[in-house]
């Protein structure tokens, strides 16, 4: 009998073969650990068995090495498998996976494929010409060839991807699915508290700067940190790393390889041993790391620019020493100690956040709480969601107030009332601005200012959704979360919202009564 984990990855190969038997490009979106190289596997199969020629894409030289044994691990038959990679790029498979470097060396000798997968798929941009030539010269020998990208972290509504993905059909596993199907399971986070030079926490310093209204990843806020940091925050890291870490291999990870150096150096203090890997090592000693890694020889790995995406290794232990990181890296990190493997995690991964990737971007609970609604509204194949304030499934943004008379969400950066009537809501926000305080109609393209139909309201309240999905995990992450913050501007503005809506009703009201008469 199949997994539930093997459920949902088929659902998705299925999808996909769907949108391949149409002609239609593909965008598979799951998170880091939901098994994106079984679907690819078998994806591959599958165009095998219909007499057709794929060729897979990799960034770095060790991922098309792994993608071409997990396609031998996940098949049911025995198939052809080539590989290319440091300038050697073999064609004879039917199989081919390369690095998109390799392939561009030998892009006149080209052949014709009727598939390309692009693994980490994020990666193909329209202005990254290392993917964009081999994509248009394949494209070129073969103008039906289908193109499939896989990632966990595709830009926000697929902007600046290479033109064949920003189009594609998108097939979506969310955080939600995968903990439930048991492939993740979302790790406990750590924020440790240390004053810095100048008195403040990291978290006290990234919430100045997002109330100067500089946002979550303001520039300059790495740098702030940085210069702020007592000069035993080395011996610190590694004390925090030794204090919780210990039982547990575990992966850290890095802005620069000198920190990286001098944080292995120290933990080793502590009598455990951990090994740096990055780029600017040897490739046979970062590979002996890694091997060690696996067998458990060694009890962690220290990471600059190698470990957060694309590895398929485990930890139940991450540690974060870098000052800041995109939500796009942070995730990927997250993604290292996420892996459940379709089975029950006999502890739950760790990790411990030193800077102020968490205080940024909120923990990851809260991202997988929004981003389950983000994905369920850009999915091509499944839209389960009802996202109308009054549904059950939205409570992860809508609350009811006013005994649910009306409905309130923090999206935009603001508080968002909703009140159902008869043809859809009436509609409004509140504002602070050097006047101070206020509420104000809200107003839709097309719609009556503070009117808009059902329809409308859905629609905007689903692309505001995408907008705020950052902001809306910081908020979720913070004591009282998004109750705390609709009840203080409710306590402020509630007289103002039902004399809105009293108004509102009011011209309804008089045309009612002069009909009656």
């Amino acid at each position: 009998m199949a997994s539930a984990a093997d459920r949902l990855q088929d659902r998705v190969i299925e999808d996909t073969e769907k949108s391949v038997s149409r002609g239609r490009d593909v965008a598979v979106d799951a998170p880091t650990g939901s098994g994106k190289s079984r679907m690819f596997s078998k994806m591959t199969e599958n165009a095998i068995k219909k007499g057709e020629r794929t060729i897979i894409l990799n960034n770095r030289k060790n991922l098309a090495r792994q993608a071409a044994m997990n396609i031998k691990k996940w098949s049911d038959t025995d198939l052809s498998v080539s590989i290319g990679v440091e300038g050697n790029f073999d064609q004879s498979g039917d199989i081919v996976s390369t690095t998109v470097q390799t392939a561009n060396l030998h892009i006149d000798e080209m052949k014709k494929y009727d598939r390309v997968v692009v693994d980490e798929g994020h990666h193909a941009l329209e202005d990254n010409i290392d993917y964009t030539d081999i994509l248009d010269a394949l494209h070129e020998r073969n103008p039906d060839i289908r193109m499939i990208a896989a990632s966990a972290t595709f830009p926000d509504g697929m902007k600046g991807m290479y033109p064949a993905f920003r189009e594609a059909d998108r097939h979506v596993i969310t955080f939600e699915e995968a903990i439930e199907a048991k492939l993740i399971d979302l790790p406990v986070t750590i924020t440790p508290s240390e004053r810095l030079k100048n008195g403040k926490t990291i978290e006290e310093m990234v919430i100045g700067s997002q109330r100067k209204g500089f946002g979550s990843d303001a520039e300059g806020i790495g740098t702030s940190i940085r210069k702020a940091l007592p000069d035993d925050w080395v011996e610190t890291s590694a004390w925090h790393y030794a204090k919780n870490l210990s039982d547990r291999q575990s992966l850290s990870f890095f802005d620069t390889v000198k920190e990286a150096e001098a944080f292995a150096k120290e933990v080793g203090e502590h009598g455990l041993e951990v090994r740096t890997i990055h780029s600017g090592r040897k490739s046979a000693d970062n590979d002996r790391a890694l091997e060690d890694f696996a067998a458990r020889r060694i009890q962690g790995l220290v990471s600059v620019d190698m470990l957060s995406e694309g590895y398929d290794i485990d930890a139940r232990g991450l540690f974060v020493g870098k000052k800041t990181t995109s939500l796009k890296e942070f995730r990927q990190i997250i993604g290292r100690g996420a892996r459940s493997f379709g089975e029950d995690k006999s502890e739950k991964t760790l990790m411990i956040d030193m800077g102020a990737s968490t205080h940024m971007h909120g923990n990851i609970t809260a991202q997988a709480d929004i981003n389950n609604l983000a994905k369920n509204i850009e999915s091509t194949s499944r839209q389960t969601i009802d996202l109308s304030p009054e549904s059950e499934q939205a409570r992860a943004i809508w609350r009811p107030v006013e005994g649910g008379r009306a409905y309130a969400a923090t999206i935009d950066n603001t508080v968002v009332y909703a009140i159902p009537n008869d043809k859809g809501y009436i509609a409004m926000q509140s504002l602070k601005d050097r006047k101070g305080h206020r509420i104000q109609l809200l107003d839709i393209e097309g719609e009556r200012k503070g009117r808009p139909s059902r329809e409308a309201f859905r629609s905007w309240s689903e692309d505001a959704i995408r907008r705020s999905e950052r902001s809306l995990a910081r908020i979720m992450s913070k004591e009282g979360g998004v109750d705390s913050l609709i009840a203080e501007d409710w306590s402020r503005n509630a007289v103002s919202v039902n004399r809105n809506i009293e108004m509102m009703r009011a011209p309804q009201m008089i045309m009612q009564q002069g009909m009656g008469r």
